[in-house]
């Protein structure tokens, strides 16, 4: 599955990159086998600041499908900081390059 985020403004990346948001959205999706589409659209709310992020996603199988959506995403600063040997935020801890080892390892201690 490829996606793709576009992040509107400087408002958009700072919210995105937030250790803490408030995520409210809707998406419009269809896929009928090998050919699938997906697009959504985000406001992403922090103390960073406000701003929309818009996803357009590739998929296979058999859907159709409209929704909406609320979530809160808060960041555990202690589990990244716990893995990565030193602080670091969600959007930092991501961009990381990371060993398969220390992948597979950090999967193992969650189960």
């Amino acid at each position: 599955k490829d996606l793709i985020i576009v992040l509107v403004d400087e408002e958009a990346i700072k919210a995105f990159t937030a250790m803490n948001q408030v995520k409210l959205g809707g998406e419009v999706g269809v896929a009928i086998g090998p050919v699938g589409r997906k697009m959504s659209g985000d406001y992403n709310i922090s103390g960073k600041g406000a701003g929309l992020a818009l996803t357009y996603t590739f998929s296979k199988g058999l859907f159709a499908g409209i929704g909406l959506e609320g979530a809160i995403i808060r960041g555990r600063a202690g589990e990244n900081e716990r893995f990565y040997g030193q602080p670091a935020t969600p959007f930092a801890a991501s961009s990381k390059h990371r060993k398969e080892k220390e992948s597979k390892t950090y999967t193992k201690s969650w189960k």
